[in-house]
C-alpha cells in the first residue's frame, strides 16, 4: 500500500517518472487478483497519460477493464482511454469510445466529460450543429446543478466541478456557433465567462478571440477592439494572433481610426516579414 500512495502522491505533485517508479513497484508486490490491482493498473495508465507515453497509458487502461471488468476503475480506465484519443484528435475513436462509455457507465460522474469531449470532437470535424447539440444540452445540465445546493455526495458533481465543466463546455460551444456562423449565439454561450488571466491564461486568451470573431461577425466593430487587443496582449504569437491583428485592422478602419489601423496592418505586415 506504501507504494502505492506514494506513487499516487508523486502523481499529484506532476513527478511522473517518480509515480511510474513506485507504481511499478507496487504492481510487482501484489497478485493480479489482488483488490488493488485495478487502482495501481489506472493510475499507472494515468501517470503515462500524462508523461506523453500513450502506449503504455493505453496498456494500462486497457488491462483494468480485460481483467477487472467488475472493479469500481473500469469507468476510470474507459474515460482515460477516451482522453488519449481525444489528446491525439483520433475523432472517430473518440466518438466510438464515448458511445460505449456511455452505453456502459451511463451513471458514472465522468459520463459529463465524456460528452464534453465528444462535443469538442464534433466542433474539431466541423460537425457543428452535432457538437452544438451536445453542447448545449450540457451546459443546461450543468448550469442546473451548480445553481442549487446539494448535500455533499447526492449530487453526480460537486458545485465548483460543474461550474468548471460548464464554463469549458461553454467556451467550446462558443467555438461551435462561431464555426456554424451563429454569431450572437456565440457571444452569448460565452457571455458569463470570466476567466482569470494569471490563473487560466490560455482560457482567458481563447474566450477573448470567441468574443472578438462573435462581435466581428455582427459587425459590432468597436466592441471587437477590446477583445481583439486582449487576445494580442495575452498571446501574442498564439495560432489566432494574425487572424486577430488582421481584424483589429479592420475594426479599426470601420471606426474611423486610421492611424490605429495603419499601424495594426505595419504590425501584421511585419510578423509575415519575421516569418520568412
Amino acid at each position: 500500500f506504501g507504494r502505492y500512495w506514494m506513487g499516487v502522491t508523486h502523481l499529484e505533485k506532476n513527478d511522473y517518472g517518480a509515480a511510474i517508479s513506485a507504481l511499478e513497484g507496487a504492481a510487482a508486490s501484489v497478485a493480479a487478483d489482488h483488490q488493488l490491482t485495478p487502482a495501481i493498473r489506472f493510475q499507472l495508465g494515468e501517470a503515462f497519460r500524462r508523461a506523453k507515453r500513450p502506449e503504455e497509458a493505453a496498456a494500462h487502461f486497457q488491462l483494468v477493464i480485460d481483467e477487472s471488468p467488475e472493479s469500481s476503475w473500469t469507468d476510470d480506465a474507459s474515460h482515460g482511454l477516451l482522453r488519449l484519443a481525444s489528446d491525439t484528435n483520433q475523432h472517430a475513436a473518440v466518438e466510438k469510445r464515448a458511445s460505449d462509455f456511455l452505453a456502459d457507465h451511463p451513471r458514472s460522474p465522468l459520463a459529463f466529460d465524456v460528452r464534453r469531449m465528444l462535443g469538442r470532437s464534433q466542433m474539431k470535424q466541423e460537425k457543428y450543429d452535432e457538437a452544438i447539440q451536445t453542447l448545449s444540452t450540457l451546459v443546461s445540465e450543468l448550469d442546473e446543478m451548480a445553481s442549487v445546493s446539494n448535500p455533499a455526495g447526492s449530487a453526480p458533481l460537486s458545485r465548483r466541478d460543474a461550474q468548471a465543466l460548464a464554463a469549458s463546455s461553454r467556451f467550446t460551444l462558443g467555438l461551435a456557433h462561431v464555426g456554424a456562423k451563429q454569431f450572437a449565439e456565440a457571444d452569448a454561450a460565452i457571455a458569463s465567462l470570466t476567466p482569470n488571466e494569471e490563473t487560466e491564461p490560455e482560457l482567458a486568451a481563447g474566450v477573448n478571440a470567441v468574443r472578438a470573431a462573435a462581435l466581428m461577425g455582427q459587425q459590432k466593430y468597436t466592441q471587437a477592439i477590446g477583445p481583439l487587443r486582449n487576445y494580442l496582449r495575452l498571446s501574442p504569437d498564439g495560432p489566432d494572433a494574425n487572424q486577430s491583428r488582421a481584424q483589429l485592422a479592420i475594426a479599426l478602419a470601420h471606426t474611423n481610426q486610421l492611424p490605429q489601423a495603419q499601424r495594426a496592418y505595419d504590425e501584421l505586415a511585419k510578423t509575415f516579414t519575421d516569418q520568412t
